[in-house]
């Protein structure tokens, strides 16, 4: 009978171990989550800094294109615009990715401070 007692009173330490391992693993990825915010803000950043520059480029050329013809040919002004397009659409690729972080880590959040009530 005190076997039986010592074993369950080991088996109720080794719980308490994992819920504490548990808690560790949520801490570690709140971190890594937190991170990758941080990544994906500055990535949007990044996005938005390089449209920025393909469409002061893009309408430059477009600019000397109309006010000047034939001084600027109509594939360089094609292209110009391609890249503006294509910034454009790699900024709103890097806000659903920053959204998808952001929704990632606050799914994180909560389970963590799920775990802490269960403490």
């Amino acid at each position: 009978m005190e076997e039986r007692n010592l074993t369950s009173h080991s088996l109720g330490v080794l719980e308490i171990s994992a819920l504490e391992l548990q808690l560790m693993r949520d801490d570690a990825v709140i971190g890594s989550t937190a991170d990758r915010v941080i990544h994906a803000e500055h990535e949007v950043s990044r996005m938005e800094v390089q449209h920025k520059v393909c469409e002061l480029g893009f309408n430059r050329l477009n600019s000397v294109s109309e006010s000047q013809p034939g001084l600027v040919a109509q594939q360089e002004v094609d292209d110009a615009q391609g890249r503006d397009l294509t910034s454009d659409a790699q900024i709103e690729s890097a806000q659903s990715s920053l959204a998808d972080t952001h929704r990632v880590h606050a799914s994180g959040v909560q389970l963590a401070q799920y775990h802490e009530r269960d403490r």
